[in-house]
């Protein structure tokens, strides 16, 4: 009883689905949403179009981002790493990406992730292991966010899911936000555990 009550407003389904890189891939290429391609990658099968992203399967924060940009990046990424069970990932050129909170229906917060001082501007991977973070955005910037949120809503509808951060990023060729992936557990700074807290407070 108490792990229903644990789950009721985040299935167990919903979670999995969201931490399962593959699982979710799969799930939004069947439902026609923007998301990266997960595909089991093997030296010895046919090398995909240069560049592209080695991943795995579980992952946090970005730290196993590992782009492969020519042959010979290929060469020393599988001299020198130990690869386990890699997949490949088409490499997809954004302008910016988000991190949207989504509770109960609503986008709480929305952070824009920018450069810092140690930002190598010239790599084209933003993450907080290359030196990006996140920026509070004024959450009724209608014009440039209205289409993150109506995603947001559309997908945690799909999948029954009430509270966690999607991971977002706008894609001029397709005119859309791609979705990296959903975190049901996202870090949090201490102002918006604190909304997340309030939020989710008042229904349980």
């Amino acid at each position: 009883h108490r792990q229903n009550k644990d789950t009721k407003y985040n299935s167990v389904s919903a979670i999995l689905l969201c931490s399962n890189s593959i699982a979710f891939s799969n799930f939004c290429q069947k439902n026609n949403i923007i998301s990266p391609k997960y595909s089991h990658f093997h030296p010895k099968n046919e090398i995909p179009d240069f560049p592209f992203l080695i991943r795995e399967k579980y992952h946090r924060a970005g730290r196993d981002i590992r782009i492969v940009q020519s042959q010979n990046n290929l060469n020393i990424l599988l001299t020198k790493e130990k690869l386990y069970q890699p997949f490949w990932v088409p490499f997809i050129e954004t302008s910016y990406e988000i991190r949207l909170h989504y509770i109960l229906g609503n986008t709480e917060k929305i952070f824009l992730k920018q450069p810092t001082n140690n930002t190598n501007l010239e790599f084209p991977i933003r993450s907080s292991a290359f030196g990006w973070h996140y920026n509070l955005q004024a959450n009724n910037d209608e014009n440039r966010y209205k289409q993150a949120k109506e995603v947001a809503h559309e997908v945690a509808t799909k999948i029954g899911l009430s509270f966690g951060a999607f991971d977002m990023a706008w894609s001029r060729k397709h005119k859309k936000y791609i979705i990296w992936e959903i975190n049901t557990a996202p870090g949090l700074n201490e102002n918006t555990a604190a909304l997340y807290a309030q939020k989710l407070k008042e229904i349980i």
